[in-house]
């Protein structure tokens, strides 16, 4: 099974007037051994920061993604490659075929709250649906859900899914890191 874990940091909340500044993504088998880093887990990961030629959003969003920003400027260095938002899709693509996703074997995304939040940022990027609608089936699955308890009736979030785990919950708003976060999470839930 595979498992695609997508995470994206944005300048705010409204996929219409906001933009998306970064996107994450570990493709993952789920593992038992947890104490494993996720490289010894041979989990593959990608990371991406979105050129604008003009970056509107809503100043909590803009002063929280500050570093991510400074990267893009070129103020501040970055190891992470900046692209034009039409090369996401086509590089995404091409990297979950060479670890072997394709159409016959496709992988399922796992997020949090990828289909209220994420997939709605993803589908403004030019190209995105093309590419990566082949690759990934056509549901998706929310972290939250996995752990879910029905007797308190609490909306689960990812702070509250890694702490019931016991796995650090300190978040520093990047994608990558918080989708390794969700890939933890789905695993441990699978162990």
């Amino acid at each position: 099974m595979k498992l695609l874990s997508i995470d994206i940091e944005t300048t705010g909340l409204d996929p219409a007037t906001c933009s998306t500044l970064e996107v994450g993504c570990v493709l993952f088998d789920p593992q038992p051994d947890l104490n494993a880093t996720p490289q010894e887990r041979k989990w593959k990961t990608f990371e991406r920061l979105i050129e604008h030629s003009r970056i509107q959003g809503e100043p909590y969003a803009l002063q929280l993604n500050a570093d991510i920003l400074a990267e893009l400027a070129g103020v501040e260095k970055t190891h992470i490659q900046i692209v034009k938002a039409a090369e996401l899709g086509p590089q995404v693509a091409q990297w979950l075929r060479l670890e072997g996703v394709n159409a016959e074997n496709k992988a399922t995304i796992v997020g949090k709250n990828y289909d209220s939040f994420d997939r709605q940022f993803l589908n403004r990027v030019p190209g995105w649906n093309e590419f990566i609608s082949p690759l990934v089936e056509r549901r998706t699955l929310d972290v939250g859900s996995l752990y879910f308890n029905p007797e308190d009736g609490k909306v689960v979030n990812l702070e509250s899914c890694l702490k019931k785990i016991g796995i650090d919950t300190s978040v520093n708003h990047r994608a990558l890191d918080d989708a390794l976060q969700v890939a933890t999470a789905v695993s441990r839930f699978f162990s």
